[in-house]
């Protein structure tokens, strides 16, 4: 232990007090700026810097929360640093790059809390023609992401994007290339999005926040049932970033 000081005395070498980085409130995993401060001086200090995000391991810190709190000032320091982020829960990974970020940060003002919700509830939360658009489909989940400041409704990200990682464990028989990720617009139009299958996860990149779901297209399925037992309940995660900005 190295210090400097500008006189001779009696020292103590203490344990530094640690304050609560992640607190859990009800349903929600609060991350502090402190917290984030601490992981920037980190990667400045290591060769982790080279990393392209800061990540925020929520799952193996605050298990079963269904939103993440964090304070725009938190971001802002993440936007300076030049960062994306990554926020890990047991229901998700979802990652904003810097350009995403810095697009947040620019209609947030100081002193607000953002906050990310991953929630799991029932296709009837569709409208009625985003259900009658994928009436025909095996659906095995229902992705919606939103993103709000001030009650006021932001779909994009400028030039950024997000990628969005689901926990999904393959039914027997199945392979990762018998799934799609399709964005179901409020009409019901349809985009097939480019997806991936990796490690229990499927990944898709995302140019705006808005309703998607995960499709089986294989032709054979093999005998296998729909979810719910022939009936089509859906997980929706509901990633909504809402800012209560000052």
């Amino acid at each position: 232990a190295a210090f400097n000081t500008d006189h001779f005395s009696i020292y103590t070498l203490a344990e530094k007090p640690v304050a609560p980085e992640i607190t859990v409130e009800a349903d929600d995993a609060v991350v502090s700026e402190d917290y984030i401060k601490d992981i920037i001086t980190d990667m400045e200090d290591s060769d982790v810097a080279a990393s392209d995000n800061i990540t925020i391991p929520v799952k193996d810190i605050a298990t079963g929360v269904t939103s993440v709190k964090i304070p725009s000032e938190a971001l802002m320091n993440i936007v300076s640093f030049e960062k994306g982020l990554t926020v890990e829960t047991n229901e998700s990974v979802v990652t904003l790059d810097s350009v995403a970020l810095k697009n947040i940060t620019d209609k947030v003002e100081a002193n607000s809390t953002i906050r990310l919700d991953v929630k799991s509830i029932k296709e009837d939360s569709l409208s009625q023609s985003q259900k009658d658009a994928i009436k025909d489909e095996t659906i095995e989940k229902i992705i919606s992401a939103e993103l709000f400041c001030n009650d006021e409704y932001i779909s994009d990200f400028g030039n950024g994007k997000a990628s969005v990682q689901i926990p999904f464990e393959l039914p027997e028989g199945t392979e990762g290339c018998d799934y799609e990720v399709w964005y179901i617009a409020d009409n019901g139009d349809i985009e097939i999005l480019p997806t991936s299958y990796s490690d229990g996860f499927i990944s898709v990149e995302l140019e705006h926040f808005s309703e998607y779901v995960i499709v089986n297209i294989a032709d054979d399925l093999g005998g296998k049932e729909p979810l719910g037992d022939g009936v089509n309940v859906a997980l929706l995660v509901v990633i909504s970033l809402t800012s209560m900005c000052a």
